[in-house]
């Protein structure tokens, strides 16, 4: 990994948008700072560099939570999150890494896509 301008320009806005969008503040801006990564290196690199920060985050969350939560809610979500862990290792163990760019870009796509539907009928459906 070479640091040079595009490094600058492409990896500190997207570490730092999704430091914001992580703490709440920014929705789902995170969803480009992985695309934005990856202008100036690999994939792998560029998870490599979030993995920190997204583990980081959670054990503060998990700390600062920990007493409120709720077992229902726990329930559901431990075993998909386990599915989904189980799923992504073995995408990323098994695919190319130009096939998890555009599982990635198609993700982000279809995210867009269904949220600019959800905006366009909101005001059509009444409560």
């Amino acid at each position: 990994m070479e640091i040079n301008l595009i490094f600058l320009i492409s990896v500190i806005p997207a570490i730092i948008l999704f430091g914001i969008a992580k703490s709440g503040l920014g929705g789902s801006i995170a969803l480009i700072s992985i695309p934005l990564m990856t202008l100036s290196m690999s994939l792998t690199e560029a998870l490599a560099i979030m993995l920190p920060i997204l583990i980081f985050s959670d054990f503060i969350a998990v700390y600062r939570f920990r007493k409120d939560y709720d077992l229902e809610t726990l329930k559901l979500i431990i075993p998909s999150a386990a599915i989904g862990i189980i799923i992504g290792s073995f995408t990323f163990s098994y695919f190319s890494e130009d096939l998890l760019k555009f599982l990635i870009g198609l993700m982000g796509f279809i995210f867009a896509a269904l949220h600019n539907f959800n905006n366009s009928i909101a005001p059509y459906i009444t409560p």
